[in-house]
């Protein structure tokens, strides 16, 4: 929504209504949404009125115009968990009732009692990659860092590379002389292509050479690859965990089926 104002036409005032972003005033276009045509005087005869109209649709602008800093908090390191809980279902649950708004702290292993028999449970069975590569350039030795996101075929990846400016179409790298790649495109969102070739099998060299996509601010190294899976993961491809799910047993999901529980995935 653009900047919000009233426009008068010597006798009448424009109110443009969306039936998406509100209400606008200002100029209608000469193809408009429906729009009401009020006398000037019974709106603006009192200035008062205006400057709450004004007002409101100041307000209705704000709201709409978010930004992603009013999403910002502070979140304090050493409460940042460094090791996955032992065993899975034991990290802790926050359960909110939609009814009340009431919400209680238990424990995940407790969760088949919010669910119900005949209830659908939905889970994805993606299977993360060791998708995080250190590679070497070729021409300078500086390390860069990829980030397999979507095979493209034909050995092309769309990666995330950092630092981005040392991974420029047409540089060249090596990732311990079992992987190489080349950028034969930089996408408009920064992203690059990136063109591999190699000797062998190119998931077994990247199970060899790769490393799972933690989050940066998980610091602490990952002796087993297992635990950054879901119990049931299948399908390769993955470049992140569906982390909700890594809190499942074998046994939990066995006695949500007991309890009529119906199993998908996706």
């Amino acid at each position: 929504m653009g900047d919000l104002g009233i426009l008068s036409t010597g006798h009448l005032i424009r109110i443009n209504v969306s039936p998406t972003n509100g209400i606008a005033f200002g100029p209608a276009p000469v193809k408009s949404p429906p729009f009401a045509v009020v006398p000037a005087e019974e709106v603006c005869y009192n200035r008062l009125k205006c400057k709450t109209l004004w007002n409101e649709g100041k307000k209705m602008q704000d709201r709409l115009m978010t930004k992603t800093s009013d999403y910002y908090y502070d979140l304090p390191q050493e409460l940042i968990a460094q090791h996955p809980a032992e065993p899975r279902d034991s990290s802790r649950l926050m359960v909110l009732d939609k009814k009340t708004g009431a919400v209680k702290h238990d424990i995940f292993h407790n969760i088949t009692q919010y669910i119900e028999p005949g209830d659908c449970l939905i889970l994805n069975d993606t299977k993360v990659l060791p998708a995080r590569l250190y590679g070497t350039r070729v021409d300078t030795g500086s390390v860069v860092e990829f980030l397999l996101l979507n095979n493209k075929g034909d050995d092309i990846w769309e990666v995330i590379t950092g630092p981005g400016k040392k991974a420029r179409k047409g540089h060249r790298f090596t990732f311990h002389d079992m992987l190489f790649a080349e950028i034969v495109d930089v996408l408009p969102d920064g992203n690059r292509l990136a063109k591999f070739t190699y000797d062998g099998v190119f998931f077994e060299l990247l199970d060899k050479i790769g490393e799972m996509p933690l989050p940066h601010y998980i610091t602490e190294k990952l002796e087993n690859n297992d635990r950054y899976q879901t119990v049931y993961a299948r399908e390769r491809g993955s470049a992140a965990a569906p982390t909700a799910g890594l809190h499942f047993t074998p046994g939990l999901l066995e006695k949500a089926k007991a309890k009529g529980v119906k199993l998908a995935y996706v």
